[in-house]
């Protein structure tokens, strides 16, 4: 697993980031997910489905 894709993941998911790329981040996120599930739990990433308070943003 490259340590770029779990940097991004866990920066760019964010409720501060843009949604495009927390999108992206969350689809990279999901594919380490599925090639190595032990792995991906240790990952801090943010949900991009939940809802953001944009006033706490």
């Amino acid at each position: 697993m490259d340590f770029a894709v779990v940097y991004i993941s866990e920066l760019r998911s964010g409720p501060a980031g843009h949604i495009s790329y927390r999108k992206v981040a969350w689809a990279m996120y999901e594919a380490v997910a599925q090639k190595h599930p032990a792995l991906a739990k240790y990952l801090r990433v943010t949900d991009v489905r939940e809802p953001v308070d944009l006033l706490k943003r």
